[in-house]
Parts: structure tokens; C-alpha cells; sequence
């Protein structure tokens, strides 16, 4: 019997005494890139389609690369008058659904200021209301969470974000000269939890059931919620999937959806 084929087409101050405090804050234009993804499929007759293509999020800023807080004294956040602007666009073929923004130590500098003294606050409506402020060392240093980003190389979402020396600087001596150095950084997500996203995996659930006869039994096994496919090829026909230029069985489904295969042949001697 010929297998179904499912093809496949993220300073301050201290008692009247300035002492100084270096940030800098690289934020860096952050292209993230991942190939062969599997995203949206589609369902039609027997043929199951995975689309892959590309993740890409690209973020700018309103500076020159490089925001630099120099010699500045703690402050609140009403007396922060400019925020860093993020311009973020998805220039990839694939929708981002979710993305984490962090604003984390740049590597190739020395950072000894700790990040719980590094308060912000980000704003999406044009910074006329920003959110409750935080320290970085609350969020473990993620600044933004966006959701459903489209792949439209012409539209940009925009957030403002306010970062900032905390007050609480003021009573700790020990801070005297140290610098923070830091850039912006991304995590991006791409397995939406749609409908469409686990449509292959109900047409898999559903072929188990209609594939059960007197001679066809014991299809799949299901321990902590993973159901394992198990059978003899003439039993078991539509766990076929075509992917990345190889043929494939999906030996396993898991609790999230998600999918386990092995490559039908072999793939080295």
C-alpha cells in the first residue's frame, strides 16, 4: 500500500555627595533568523501541508546605536524625559507569535553594576501611559513581551521604553563608579497554539481510530500523556511526512501537540 504523504511546502547622590555611574545601553539592531520552521498547515483530502519559511525580527532604535546615561544622579520616573524608542518590524515570511525583548549585559564589556538598581517602564501608545516601572532584576532583565507579529516589512510596531537609575542607589556606597553595559536581545516563538496549528495532529488521532480493525489493533499506546504510534507498515500507512528533503514517520505525538519522527531510511551507513 503506497503511504499517504503529508508534504511540507522567536550617580547619583548620597547625603549631598554626587558620586558617578556609567550606563551605557547598546541597543543593537537584533536580526533574528531560523529556516525550514514548520508553521501553518493545511488539510486536503489525504495531503497535510506544512509551510516552512523564515523567522526574521528586526529592532531599531531612535539613537545611533548607542544610548549612554553618563554621570547621572538617581531620579524618579517622572524626571526621565527621554525614553528609548524600538522600532520592531517581522521582515521574515513567518508570523512571530510571540517575542521576548531583554535588555541584557553586553558581553564584550565589563558590567559590574548589579541590575537591581536598573529601573523601567515601557509605553505602546506613543508613551502617553507607561506601564508600572520595574527593576531588571525583578523580569530577569526581559523588558517587553509582544505577541501575533505579522511578516510585513513595511509596518513597525513601536514601544517606548524609559530606563533609568533607582533611587534605592542613593544608600549603597558600594555602587561608587561601577557601569552597567548592556543591548537589547530577542527570543522569538513561532508555534502559534491555534486550530490550525494541530490540525495534523487530529488527522494522525483520527487515522489511528479509523485505521482500528480485528486485524489492526493496539494502534497507539499512550503513557504520561504521549501517544506512541505502534504498528505494522500495512496497519500504520498515514504517518508519513515529507519534510526538508527527506521522508519521515511520526512515531509520537506529545502532550503540547508536538510531534516526534524518525527518518524512514537511513541517513548514513
Amino acid at each position: 500500500m503506497e503511504p499517504t504523504l503529508i508534504r511540507n511546502n522567536k550617580v547619583f547622590k548620597n547625603q549631598r555627595k554626587v558620586m558617578a555611574i556609567i550606563i551605557v545601553l547598546f541597543i543593537c539592531l537584533f536580526v533574528g533568523t531560523s529556516y525550514s520552521i514548520l508553521t501553518s498547515t493545511d488539510e486536503s483530502e489525504e495531503v497535510i501541508t506544512f509551510t516552512a519559511g523564515e523567522l526574521n525580527l528586526e529592532v531599531k532604535t531612535n539613537t545611533d546605536s548607542t544610548i549612554n546615561l553618563q554621570d547621572e544622579l538617581p531620579k524618579s520616573e517622572e524626571e526621565v524625559e527621554n525614553p528609548i524608542i524600538l522600532n520592531i518590524r517581522n521582515t521574515g515570511s513567518l508570523t512571530i507569535c510571540e517575542y521576548r525583548l531583554k535588555l541584557v549585559p553586553d558581553t564584550t564589556q565589563t558590567s559590574d553594576l548589579p541590575t537591581n538598581y536598573i529601573r523601567y517602564s515601557v509605553s505602546e501608545d506613543g508613551g502617553v501611559k507607561y506601564s508600572a516601572s520595574k527593576l531588571l532584576s525583578e523580569t530577569e532583565n526581559q523588558i517587553y513581551i509582544g505577541y501575533d507579529l505579522k511578516p510585513d516589512p513595511n509596518t513597525t510596531k513601536t514601544i517606548y521604553v524609559k530606563v533609568w537609575l533607582d533611587e534605592s542607589a542613593l544608600e549603597d556606597d558600594t555602587v561608587l563608579d561601577k557601569a552597567f553595559y548592556g543591548k537589547i536581545d530577542a527570543e522569538l516563538l513561532q508555534r502559534c497554539e491555534t486550530e490550525q496549528s494541530v490540525v495534523a495532529v487530529e488527522k494522525i488521532k483520527s487515522d489511528i481510530a479509523s485505521h482500528t480493525t480485528d486485524t489492526c489493533k493496539n494502534l497507539s499506546i499512550e503513557e504520561d500523556g504521549i501517544t506512541y504510534l505502534s504498528g505494522t507498515n500495512d496497519c500504520i500507512n498515514f504517518n508519513y511526512v515529507w519534510y526538508s528533503g527527506k521522508l519521515w514517520r511520526i512515531t509520537a505525538i506529545n502532550k503540547d501537540n508536538t510531534i516526534k519522527m524518525i527518518t524512514q531510511d537511513e541517513i548514513t551507513a
